[in-house]
């Protein structure tokens, strides 16, 4: 993982920044979902803690977008080194869930 950010660093510094810009909308409206759920369930755990219960889930949801992207792809090489590289990514995505349950109540007033 680590070799390939840095190759992409190399070919195209600022890539990855554009990619989040660009990908940013759509990962929103994956998660659009599960906020809803947690809110009108009125959960008093934390917005962290209900991500974190729902881990697997919210990183199948989130990689669903490059999944879906890598799918349409017509260059066989993007297809599968994204194959090769998924489930590590995967491993990243779900450890970083809860975070990203802390971050999104801190830019929303949630708890």
């Amino acid at each position: 993982m680590k070799s390939a950010y840095k190759m992409v660093q190399k070919l195209k510094p600022n890539m990855i920044d554009e990619a989040v810009k660009d990908l940013l909308p759509e990962l929103t409206s994956r998660l659009q979902p599960f906020y809803a759920d947690y809110k009108s369930a009125g959960n008093g755990a934390g917005l962290s803690s209900y991500f974190e219960s729902r881990q697997d889930e919210i990183s199948e949801a989130l990689l669903g977008l490059t999944d879906d992207r890598a799918e349409r792809s017509n260059r066989g090489t993007i297809k599968k080194a994204y194959g090769m590289l998924r489930p590590q990514g995967k491993k990243h995505v779900t450890v970083a869930v809860p975070k990203l349950g802390e971050l999104i109540a801190k830019h929303t007033g949630t708890n």
